[in-house]
């Protein structure tokens, strides 16, 4: 396969990681309707049960360097076990992509363009995510530090704007749910943000040093972990008792932002940095789908398939769910369900068989 010449740097995949989990602010809306003023503390909490996780997929890829996900499957449990199991990765890889398609497109009908039909939507960015797809993961990658640095001076300066409309007493009180409410939100904060950079299991193969996998797995992490904090944090600041009712708290508190009745309106600006977070995010879960196959099926190249795919993203995001509300519905109560053998379970088990068959880590490896 020709996609197999492609390759990254240690550092450009850090920042392909955190700007992926930079994207998923929206998490942040599905668990302040439990949380509350106590979300900015689960997030703290997810990042901390994301951390074995993480630990999981570091001690994969490099007990198998240079191999990614369809190649350890096959090597660890034989081919035809292992065909099996990458299958239902690729399943899973496909429904993260349309689900995700679905969150952006719920955003830009009930925020930016209310009159424009659901299906231009969705042609519109699926169509501009396969061209990303199939310019290869080089060029996604290199994208990936220049949008994290958008992200964060827009981030900052949207910050300072709002420090007028901060109160600290909004923090206030704390640890005041039941324990099964903060079981709830860290969960889910685990498993939808962090655990979903399982994807990238089918980068490994690309990583110019792959002995060095644990630098970009924990060093994107932490960016993306501390990105979630501080907006939530700063969300709580600002809104207070009212971000439980409100789907996106970030894209609500920008809406605050008034300078002199001459500076308005910066949620349009948020709005943009948004979308380009999730066109990124949907960008690599696409890209991870397609290559997938392609290697499945011992294609040559994976770009014949990004048409076929693109449309069937449409397809499935299209007639996955009536509402957003229960598109939200799902993704606070069902996704981070079946989420967990993907992100959690099958790699534990793939490392537990790979060290009863007395695979190792190669002599020279970090860890």
């Amino acid at each position: 396969m020709n996609n197999q010449k492609e390759q990254v740097s240690s550092a450009s995949l850090m920042f392909t990681i955190g700007c992926f989990i930079q994207s998923s602010t929206l998490v942040v809306g599905y668990i302040t309707g439990v949380a509350k003023q106590d979300t900015w503390l689960t997030v703290i909490f997810g990042f901390i049960v994301a951390l074995p996780i993480i630990w999981i997929f570091a001690a994969l890829g490099e007990k198998f360097p240079g191999k990614n996900l369809i190649e350890i499957n096959d090597v660890v449990f034989g081919k035809i076990p292992g065909k099996i199991i990458s299958v239902l990765y690729i399943f899973f890889f496909f429904s993260l992509t349309f689900l995700n398609s679905g969150v952006m497109t719920d955003f830009v009908s009930s925020s930016l363009l209310p009159d424009t039909p659901d299906i231009a939507v969705f042609f519109m960015f699926i169509g501009v995510c396969g061209y990303a797809v199939r310019k290869g993961l080089e060029t996604m990658t290199r994208y990936s530090l220049i949008f994290i640095i958008i992200v964060s001076v827009v981030l900052i300066i949207n910050s300072l704007l709002l420090i007028k409309d901060m109160r600290l007493d909004n923090f206030q009180p704390s640890f005041t749910y039941p324990l099964k409410n903060y079981i709830q939100a860290t969960n889910e904060v685990s498993i939808l943000s962090f655990g979903n950079i399982v994807v990238f299991f089918m980068f490994f193969s690309s990583l110019k040093t792959p002995s060095q996998i644990k630098k970009p797995l924990f060093g994107g992490l932490i960016i993306g972990a501390a990105t979630m904090i501080f907006i939530s944090a700063r969300d709580i600041a600002v809104l207070g008792p009212i971000i439980r009712m409100i789907t996106i708290p970030a894209y609500d508190a920008v809406r605050l932002i008034n300078l002199a009745n001459t500076l308005t309106r910066m949620e349009i600006l948020y709005a943009g940095i948004l979308l380009m977070m999730l066109f990124f995010k949907i960008s690599v879960l696409y890209y991870a789908t397609v290559r997938a196959i392609a290697q499945i099926f011992n294609m040559k190249s994976y770009k014949l398939l990004v048409p076929v795919i693109g449309v069937l993203i449409i397809i499935f995001a299209y007639n996955a769910f009536d509402s957003s509300a229960e598109n939200s519905y799902n993704a606070a109560n069902i996704a981070p369900i079946y989420q967990t053998l993907f992100e959690v379970i099958l790699p534990l088990v793939t490392l537990i068989v790979a060290s009863i068959r007395g695979f190792r880590k190669p002599v020279g490896a970090n860890i």
